[in-house]
């Protein structure tokens, strides 16, 4: 009894709560709610297997080859770049990964963000278990505890608003970073059940996992709050009797601040991720009037599309300027103060509802529009924290009715749950075809979304790409249509109207895209390519030379302009020059190296030029051309048996390639000679 006592006070010391073991029997009962919701998840979003990539998906999959591999090279990527506006080195070591077991087939990736979302559900599971038991306390029996866990985790899970975050493999930072904060929030309320040494391995590992969730995506930046939340309701380390500011509560104070350093940390990141791809929209276009306007409607928008889950859009454009005055702003601000208003006045009597009302807040924080960035005003993945405490909310009332001796009370609560959940599995199901691919995701925005120029101007780009070219161009018209100064639609409509051969109505294009945006620096680099085709070199190299200035980084405006240099000037010197600033940007670009070794063997520097097609090989061994030239380097210094082997190598690549065939051919007959 004696040592029951002095446990007992140590956890009171050390601010924990009552415990929570479990019998091996109830672990087994665990065990099989996990498999069940695990399973459900699946089928639910089953669908999303047979997905293409999608979105983002095109420039942070396919087109990106820093991420292939786990390498040391690609390691050091990972943690270094904010690559698309984010730093997220360890969702980028798990796309590496699937890229090593699945090379580029997109079911590899959508299965890894399926089992990290069936995870997620069943540490939601973990969590409303013990927040019930914590919250109730003695009013209910364990079985209607498992009940409402089980409720609030498939409420969660199978829920359509979370399509976007499993469907889109670009958000595997969505599903992995909410991995390791739920784990973060799990061993919290297991060190809250412990004492001494045991208690500071379980904080410490909290704030391990809460590093991992940062290292994911910075999305969980307000955890610290959070946990205060659950300090005060369902924990009562803080307020009450005990108080929030003196002698005993400092440990509860005290050991956040792990957590507020790394908060702290992944806050300063974000933004300058952010600036690295120009994505933040400044004051001057979106003033602070405006962002209220936008945070009161965002923060009734979640409550609304998790009650009524239709017409969801993969984007929700944020029009500037905003009126603030339109109805949409209106009735969310009249709605949220009545809300507000409500939870108020019921706080003390039903705190479940203020904690979770304010969770709510904290979670979407960092996405109302108070730092704004992107063209989105809301998102349905920006929902995937903020519906946890709701979904276990509704699992505790559940919970609650299920234990009232009213007659048939739990047939009723069985039933009524399973038809909501079918139901949602059913509007999940579906909500996952329309990601199929890009042209059934835009097609279905264009279709049930709100009027957005981002939505025409993706369908437009699907169907440019699926060889529609003229119902591209109609979508592109729709876009300029909604958004007038949409400088990137009008490149591409440019782009899609050279490639119909409508060469002058393309040009006029790209110098409208220059008079939207003088920095634009592909439309000079478009124009340059056009006249170098037109052989109007000189306004081609000038083009070229404004695409250098204003983007200093495309790689091709170099080489294009230092091809016109070499070949139209003769001036191999200066060619060469630009090649060595292509390949200071991009030492491994293919055609930067093949152009060096061209201008190095026309200045009768062969040793140099073998070296450099040697290069050009290894960045791109498919490559024919600079195998037929090294060929033909070997064979004017007699070295014909290693020509004839590049020979065959660029025949074994490309079998009909005519240059190959008739020098493999003549040098063979003078070797037969």
């Amino acid at each position: 009894m004696k040592a029951s006592r002095r446990n007992r006070h140590a956890r009171e010391k050390s601010g924990g709560g009552p415990r929570t073991d479990e019998p091996q029997t109830h672990r087994g009962a665990t065990a099989w709610l996990s498999v069940a919701i695990a399973a459900i998840v699946f089928i639910a979003f089953l669908p999303c297997l047979s997905n293409d990539f999608n979105y983002d998906d095109e420039k942070n999959i396919l087109e990106n080859r820093d991420f292939r591999g786990l390498g040391i090279s690609n390691l050091r990527w990972m943690f270094t770049t904010f690559h698309m506006g984010h730093y997220q080195p360890l969702s980028w070591v798990t796309l590496g990964l699937d890229y090593v077991i699945w090379g580029k087939n997109p079911r590899g990736y959508h299965l890894t963000n399926l089992l990290l979302h069936a995870a997620n559900a069943v540490l939601v599971l973990l969590i409303a278990r013990r927040l019930l038991n914590l919250g109730m306390g003695n009013a209910i029996r364990r079985s209607a505890v498992d009940a409402g866990a089980f409720i609030a985790a498939l409420l969660f899970a199978v829920h359509p608003l979370r399509v976007e975050s499993v469907a889109w493999v670009t958000e595997r930072r969505d599903v992995l970073s909410s991995f390791f904060l739920l784990a973060t929030v799990l061993l919290y309320f297991r060190a809250n059940e412990a004492a001494g040494q045991s208690r500071r391995k379980l904080l410490a590992a909290a704030v391990a996992a809460f590093l991992l969730s940062l290292l994911s995506r910075a999305m969980g930046v307000t955890l610290p709050l959070i946990l205060l939340v659950l300090d005060v309701y369902p924990l009562q380390r803080l307020g009450g009797g005990r108080g929030y500011v003196n002698r005993a509560v400092r440990g509860v104070w005290l050991e956040k601040i792990p957590f507020i350093a790394l908060a702290a940390a992944a806050a300063i990141l974000a933004p300058i991720a952010q600036k690295d791809v120009g994505a933040a929209i400044e004051l001057s276009r979106h003033g602070m009037d405006g962002r209220i306007a936008q945070a009161a409607y965002g923060l009734v928008f979640y409550i609304y599309k998790s009650l009524l889950p239709l017409n969801l859009s993969p984007i929700y454009e944020l029009r500037l300027p905003l009126n603030v005055l339109a109805a949409k702003y209106i009735v969310s601000a009249i709605v949220l103060l009545g809300l507000t208003a409500t939870v108020a006045l019921l706080r003390r009597r039903f705190p479940a509802l203020a904690a979770v009302a304010l969770c709510h807040v904290i979670f979407l924080l960092p996405v109302l529009g108070f730092a704004q960035s992107g063209p989105q005003e809301v998102a349905d993945r920006y929902s995937y924290l903020p519906a946890i405490g709701w979904s276990i909310l509704i699992g505790g009332i559940a919970a609650f009715v299920w234990t009232r001796p009213i007659h048939n009370v739990r047939p009723v609560v069985g039933v009524a749950s399973t038809v909501i959940v079918v139901t949602l599995c059913v509007l999940t199901w579906r909500q996952c075809l329309v990601w199929r691919s890009a042209l059934t995701l835009w097609t279905h925005a264009t279709r049930n979304g709100p009027p957005a120029a981002s939505a025409h101007y993706n369908l437009a780009c699907a169907l440019a790409k699926s060889g529609d070219k003229q119902a591209a161009i109609g979508e592109f018209h729709k876009a300029i249509d909604v958004n007038p100064v949409f400088a990137s639609a009008h490149y591409n409509l440019s782009n899609t109207l050279y490639e119909t051969g409508r060469v002058e109505d393309a040009i006029l294009g790209y110098r409208r895209v220059l008079e939207l945006d003088r920095h634009f620096g592909r439309a000079h680099y478009e124009l340059g390519r056009v006249f170098g085709e037109q052989r109007r070199y000189q306004q081609a190299k000038e083009e070229y030379r404004a695409a250098i200035r204003v983007a200093p980084s495309l790689v091709k405006a170099y080489i294009n302009l230092g091809v016109i240099v070499a070949q139209q000037d003769k001036d191999h010197a200066a060619a060469m020059d630009l090649y060595r600033q292509a390949l200071a940007i991009r030492p491994n670009h293919r055609d930067a190296l093949y152009n060096m070794a061209i201008s190095l063997d026309a200045v009768g520097r062969t040793d140099e030029a073998v070296s450099y097609y040697r290069d050009t090989i290894r960045a791109d061994a498919s490559f024919p051309d600079a195998r037929i030239n090294l060929g033909n380097i070997l064979a004017r210094r007699g070295q014909t048996t290693e020509a004839l082997a590049e020979y065959q190598a660029a025949l074994r690549i490309a079998p009909n390639h005519p240059v190959a065939r008739a020098n493999y051919e003549g040098l063979s007959r003078q070797q037969s000679k």
